[in-house]
């Protein structure tokens, strides 16, 4: 199991599920998570960098939901307010504020249960219609041969 599925809870039953427990919320996309103390940095506190990993993953789903196309992070600036606590209820929300060629902005947030905002994300997403072509490209330009492995 993924370390993200690990964390997000099961969407609401009327929700438009976008992709496992990521669903429709408004304009954008929401997830309900509990992060389990595994993924604690310091002692009860939720590692920032698993908080900037489901950050990235709800925020490129919601370049999906809107686009129904591959997202690839080019960008992500994150600003930590508060400490995200392990073994608590919170939920994440993301939005596709604008869209300019081959690029969305989007922001994204954490929320604990009470609606305070923990940690808020700005990204810069690229769209990507053929990711295995992208990838062809990309290996015959830089000589990389990868394994069939990689491409999983």
């Amino acid at each position: 199991m993924s370390p993200i599925a690990r964390c997000l809870r099961p969407p609401p039953p009327d929700a438009g599920v976008v992709v496992g427990g990521i669903y429709r919320y408004g304009d954008g996309v929401r997830a309900d998570f509990l992060a389990p103390h595994e993924y604690q940095g310091h002692p009860g506190i939720v590692h920032g960098g698993v908080s900037a990993m489901l950050l990235d993953e709800v925020m490129g789903y919601a370049v999906v939901a809107n686009q129904a196309t591959h997202a690839i992070t080019q960008r992500l600036r994150i600003t930590y307010i508060s400490p995200v606590p392990t073994g608590e209820n919170h939920y994440l929300q993301a939005q596709l504020e604008s869209f300019e060629g081959d690029f969305g902005v989007v922001l994204g947030n954490i929320f604990n249960q009470e609606g305070e905002l923990l940690v808020t994300a700005t990204g810069l997403f690229r769209l990507e219609n053929d990711i295995a072509a992208n990838f062809a490209l990309r290996d015959s330009q830089t000589g990389i041969q990868p394994t069939p492995e990689s491409r999983d």
